[in-house]
Formats: structure tokens, sequence, C-alpha cells
């Protein structure tokens, strides 16, 4: 969940990292694949194959699904 959207997708992690990991990285974005974009009031908003989610905006994030 950021700010203004919530975004659905893959974040690809490392053999044996964690999504701790990639936020603790200096980078200042998230690579996500597959994305789903959506209003915060959960309206459909559309779908991109990729986004760079800047960390800042980043609220929470939750694990669906792993691989």
């Amino acid at each position: 969940k950021l700010k203004t959207h919530l975004v659905g997708g893959t974040m690809h992690l490392g053999e044996h990292e964690s999504i701790q990991d990639v936020l603790n990285r200096d980078a200042l974005f998230v690579p996500v694949t597959n994305a789903t974009l959506a209003t915060p009031e959960n309206q459909f908003y559309g779908t991109r194959p990729f986004v760079a989610v800047n960390k800042r905006h980043i609220l929470w994030i939750r694990v669906e699904k792993t691989l």
C-alpha cells in the first residue's frame, strides 16, 4: 500500500533474501513486475508490466503468496 495507490504484483527476491533485505538496500525504488494498480478505495486503476515503487511512499507490504 502506498500513500496514493494500492499496488499488487511480483517483487523478485534473490535466493535467501527477504522483503526486508530489499527494503533495506540503498536503492530508492523497489521493482515490481506484473503490477495491478488500484485507488485507495480499491477501485481498479490499471495494469503495468513493470513499476518502480519509491520506497518513501510505501506504507505497508503484505505477502499474499510465495513461490
